[in-house]
């Protein structure tokens, strides 16, 4: 009986990944045409068009609406305990809004979320060019402010027309999150006491804030790293190893 236990664990070891390291869950990289023609892509708002390679958005009708929500994984993927990350990175153009007084007014937003909870940044026009720490409740087509912060002032914006880089990087833990952003050669960061709940499906969404706000997406990579939820096999292996251990405590005591 003991031979059979060890032939199972150590077939099981053989044939299942290492457990307790970080690795690549998720990686892609999109243009505007593509996420346009995703299945994993939902449009909750505002009806984009696409121009060339790229996703354009008209204004809407409310503050902080979703305008698209990417599914990215599906609820307990990610393991709940250790930390997860997420960089992101978006090429955009500098759109002209529908405000006759500020036709510069532009403030995408990035957030990962889960459903009830969405956290990430904006990359806003204000004060010269600002990084925003942002949290929202999840309200279905848009989200309800639930705080934030200027993590960043006076880093610079591109003028009507002009692309230029956002990137972000959203670090989950069990009862945090830490987001850092970056574009124009200013970068900052902020730990918020939210977290992300793990068992639920996980999502990217690029988010408005202004309703005369128009957008102008050019390409979306995304990669997530950290530890997956062991599959079924890998559990098998730590049960084969705890009984390989058993067996061993066992011989040393008949040794004794």
């Amino acid at each position: 009986m003991i031979r059979s236990m060890l032939a199972v664990a150590v077939v099981v070891m053989m044939a299942s990944p290492s457990i307790g390291q970080a690795e690549v869950i998720f990686s892609e990289s999109f243009t505007g045409a593509d996420l346009y023609s995703d299945a994993r892509v939902s449009f909750l708002t505002r009806t984009p068009s696409v121009s060339g390679s790229s996703l354009l958005f008209d204004t809407g009708s409310e503050f902080a609406e979703k305008l698209f929500v990417l599914s990215l994984l599906p609820g307990d993927t990610l393991s709940a305990y250790n930390p997860v990350v997420v960089d992101i990175s978006m090429n955009l153009t500098a759109t002209e809004s529908a405000w006759p007084t500020v036709p510069r007014d532009y403030d995408p937003g990035a957030m990962v979320g889960d459903g009830d909870v969405l956290i990430g940044y904006l990359a806003a026009d204000n004060f010269g060019g600002t990084i925003v720490g942002r949290t929202y409740a999840d309200a279905g087509d848009h989200g309800v402010m639930t705080g934030g912060l200027d993590m960043l002032t006076g880093v610079g914006y591109p003028a009507i027309g002009e692309s230029f880089d956002v990137f972000g990087t959203i670090t989950l833990f069990p009862n945090s999150t830490e987001v850092s952003a970056s574009f124009l050669g200013g970068s900052a960061s902020h730990t918020f006491g939210q977290a992300i709940d793990r068992s639920q499906p996980f999502n990217f969404t690029f988010i408005a804030h202004d309703a005369e706000e128009r957008y102008h997406v050019n390409s979306l990579s995304i990669q997530i790293s950290g530890e997956a939820v062991p599959e079924p096999t890998s559990l098998v292996l730590w049960c084969g190893l705890g009984v390989m251990g058993l067996v061993a405590a066992r011989r040393r005591k008949r040794a004794a």
